[in-house]
């Protein structure tokens, strides 16, 4: 239960993001942040389409 009420709190402090960083992402979170849509509900069970960008 602790997870839903940490990824509850995240949805409620969202706050929108002007600068990004440049670090790469750590190629494991990715598939993490992929699998967890992959997960979800779809409408209609349409397969979901997923966007990917790397320049290493």
């Amino acid at each position: 239960m602790k997870q839903v009420e940490t990824t509850r709190e995240a949805i409620i402090n969202r706050r929108s993001v002007r600068k990004y960083k440049t670090d790469m992402i750590p190629r494991d979170i990715i598939e993490r942040i992929v699998e967890a849509g992959d997960l979800c509900s779809k409408w209609k069970r349409t397969p979901g389409i997923y966007y990917s960008g790397s320049d290493k």
